[in-house]
């Protein structure tokens, strides 16, 4: 029995697409016309998932049918499949090879068939699922060749494989509860790669840049170079544990979901952004004035600031990001920018703390177009964008025999 009743009107033979971002505070849905055109949108409270993993299906199930059904009634159409943005479960990008003799000395379509499998065996294993894959690329006698090099001479063939994997329960799960509202899920897309292709543009990747998106319990981290993303990964640390820390600090109730961004995570005012952090421990080599602009200004509100508890989850967080963007894998300029995006970045003082601990500049991030010119909308406006987006290869379809088993 599907959960999910038709909306009050309909247009039958209208093509309709559901945009899903499923997180732990809220779920944003937008309804699609095979135009683009945005005919619908909702955004209700979630209940069910933390960081990515379904812990209350019922409760999850209702929201998630909440948000299909307010959407669609805004539309006035009801959505006949949808797409999904995922964060949590282990979300990764991932880079595999293999390599076979060739004897006789020809590449067949065999030959290739079975380093493809190869390939796709090692990203699957371990209870991981493939959400988004770029093409195979090949070399044959330590030269490239472009596209699938079959009927061509050579005696030892190499395949590389680039792809974004998750672990497979926590998707299943997600994925299922999706399908059971009757609107399937056709795409699965990481939510830190759709939420930099909302608040960068294409000459910002063709560069090198990086985009951490704060959510409730989760954060992504994604960064592009040269036009491809280069680091793709996720951490179960959210703004929610800071708020937590800071509202038990104040002896308050925290209302998830409703960050109050002139509290936010408010602060002794110090004028200096290190300060802000309680770090004992200096940094090297701080970012430039501008890239710490505001940090000046830093105000209090009843002259409350962090708790021990609330600094530690903070430098945490801000300290795991960083390690992220320094990794040698994501290849990322040392005066690389980053983008803060998400319902999180409107923490106050957030931005000028992350560019101290990062020593890189940092700025504010939201889409740009209307109407999704809001942080809480970055998630959808990606997904939205992202069939049109070049560098972006997605797989075909999800494996319901693999993902939701």
């Amino acid at each position: 029995m599907s959960l999910h009743p038709p909306p009050t009107q309909s247009s039958p033979g209208t093509s309709a697409t559901a945009l899903l971002d499923v997180g732990s505070s809220k779920i944003a849905c937008a309804i699609i016309a095979a135009t683009g055109e945005l005919l619908g949108r909702s955004l209700v409270r979630s209940h069910g998932l933390t960081a990515g993993h379904v812990v209350e299906p019922a409760l999850l199930a209702g929201a998630v049918a909440k948000a299909l059904v307010e959407a669609e009634q805004a539309a006035g159409v009801r959505a006949t499949y949808s797409h999904l943005a995922v964060s949590g479960g282990a979300v990764a990008l991932q880079h595999f090879a293999a390599e076979i003799a060739l004897d006789p000395p020809i590449v067949t379509a065999a030959a290739a068939a079975r380093l493809e499998s190869e390939l796709n065996s090692h990203a699957t294993r371990n209870g991981r699922c493939i959400i988004q894959a770029a093409p195979f690329r090949y070399r044959l006698d330590d030269r490239a060749v472009s596209g699938r090099p079959v009927d061509r001479f050579g005696r030892r063939l190499e395949a590389f494989h680039s792809c974004i994997t998750m672990d497979a329960k926590p998707l299943g799960r997600l994925v299922g509860i999706v399908d059971a509202t009757g609107v399937p899920v056709r795409r699965v897309m990481p939510a830190g790669l759709a939420a930099a292709l909302a608040v960068t543009t294409p000459e910002q990747r063709a560069g090198s840049i990086a985009v951490v998106d704060i959510g409730a319990t989760e954060t992504a981290v994604t960064a592009y170079v040269g036009g491809v993303p280069t680091l793709v990964t996720s951490l179960a640390l959210g703004v929610a544990h800071v708020e937590a820390a800071l509202a038990e600090l104040q002896g308050e109730e925290i209302n998830h979901g409703r960050i109050d961004t002139n509290r936010g995570s408010s602060c002794l005012a110090h004028a200096d952004a290190a300060e802000l952090l309680g770090l004992s421990v200096p940094k090297p080599n701080p970012p430039s004035a501008a890239a710490c602009a505001g940090a000046e200004h830093l105000e209090t509100r009843s002259g409350v600031g962090f708790s021990a508890n609330d600094h530690g989850c903070l430098e945490r967080l801000l300290r795991l990001v960083a390690d992220r963007l320094d990794a040698p894998t994501a290849a990322l300029m040392p005066d690389s920018p980053v983008v803060l995006t998400g319902g999180g970045s409107r923490l106050a003082n957030l931005a000028p703390a992350a560019a101290w601990m990062w020593a890189r500049e940092v700025r504010l991030g939201q889409p740009s177009a209307a109407p999704w010119a809001a942080p809480e909308w970055a998630v959808i406006a990606g997904l939205a964008a992202a069939p049109a987006e070049s560098g972006v290869a997605t797989a075909p379809g999800l494996s319901r025999s693999r993902a939701v088993a």
